[in-house]
C-alpha cells in the first residue's frame, strides 16, 4: 500500500499520517513549495503554500498558471530547477505576489479557519 511506497527523490523524505496543522507547518518552514503534478485537477497546495507565505515552484502548466497567477516561478517539463539562482529580492516578490492571489481564494480560507475551529 501507500505506506509501503519506497522513493528514490535526493534530499526527499516521504512523510505519512500527518494532520493538517503538521502539513501547515512543514509547508510554513519550507524553502519552497514544487508543485509537480501533470494530472492533478486542482493544485490546493500552490495556494496554502502561498497563504502560507512559502515561494511556490511549479511545471508551467495552464491549470497551474490559473491557480498561482504571478504568485509563482514557473518551469518547463524538461528544465532543471536550481533555487539557489533566485535571489531574496526575486523569492520575496513571489511571495507577495502570492499572498495577493490567494485573495482570489477567501473560500478556501474561510474554510481552513473551520476546520481549525472544528478540531
Amino acid at each position: 500500500g501507500a505506506h509501503d511506497r519506497k522513493f528514490n527523490v535526493r534530499g526527499c523524505i516521504y512523510l505519512d499520517n500527518l494532520d493538517i496543522n503538521d502539513v501547515h507547518a512543514i509547508m510554513k518552514g519550507a524553502t519552497c513549495l514544487f508543485h509537480s503534478s501533470l494530472n492533478e485537477g486542482f493544485g490546493i497546495t500552490i495556494v496554502e503554500s502561498q497563504i502560507l507565505e512559502t515561494p511556490v515552484f511549479c511545471l508551467k502548466t495552464a491549470i497551474n498558471e490559473e491557480i498561482a497567477g504571478k504568485g509563482a516561478f514557473y518551469v518547463g517539463k524538461n528544465e532543471e530547477l536550481d533555487i539557489r539562482t533566485y535571489g531574496d529580492d526575486q523569492i520575496k516578490e513571489i511571495v507577495r505576489l502570492g499572498i495577493e492571489n490567494t485573495k482570489r481564494f477567501q473560500l478556501l480560507n474561510t474554510l481552513h479557519s473551520y476546520e481549525r475551529f472544528c478540531q
